[in-house]
């Protein structure tokens, strides 16, 4: 009834073994969100740099792609602490923040990378969130008190998962973007104020 991923997958593996720059491309977008194929983000890089150097225009495209995958890889290194051996080290600093900000949040390097068969765009559900070092975490109560500061980080994880990873993404983006527009207006009157001094 609704779309098959799997089949689009595999005629996108075939395009790929012709050559196409359009499948490669595909191929690393459904591996970057799970889309038909396991979640794979450095797969999807693969696949994004081989259309680029397949077909010269795909140059624009792969590099937004890229830009959004790194994105997003930052993303899961901070909330899901996956790997973030070649990311700047200021996103392990970012994670651990979160971890101790975020006690239901993973461990750093808790997750390897979510399986996303299927048509299911958000993979990395809940559960998902739960993994840490590679054995799953319950929430079983131990007491009303204890709970409720787990209840609220759930309740945010929960209405986090239920939006899609580029709106998650956006948001992020968004943020970081106001507070670099804000450095800079700040450095901007902190250059301007010594030129009034002078005259």
């Amino acid at each position: 009834d609704g779309p098959n991923y799997e089949l689009a997958a595999h005629h996108y593996k075939q395009g790929s073994d012709l050559k196409s720059a359009q499948a490669m491309f595909n191929l690393g977008y459904m591996h970057q969100y799970g889309i038909g194929l396991p979640r794979d983000l450095h797969l999807a890089k693969r696949f994004y740099d081989t259309a680029e150097s397949t077909h010269a225009d795909a140059k624009v495209p792969v590099s937004l792609a890229l830009s959004g995958l790194y994105a997003h890889r930052m993303f899961r290194a901070v909330w899901f602490g996956e790997s973030s051996a070649d990311l700047p080290p200021v996103v392990a600093w970012l994670a651990n923040w979160v971890q101790y900000l975020a006690p239901a949040a993973p461990a750093a390097g808790g997750i390897a990378q979510p399986s996303g068969g299927g048509g299911d765009r958000g993979s990395a559900s809940a559960q998902d969130r739960h993994v840490v070092g590679g054995s799953s975490s319950s929430s079983s109560s131990s007491g009303a008190d204890d709970q409720q500061p787990e209840d609220i980080m759930q309740a945010i994880l929960d209405t986090v998962d239920e939006l899609e990873d580029d709106t998650v993404v956006a948001l992020c983006l968004s943020v970081l973007l106001c507070f670099v527009l804000y450095l800079r207006a700040r450095e901007q009157r902190g250059v301007q104020a010594p030129h009034e001094h002078a005259d």
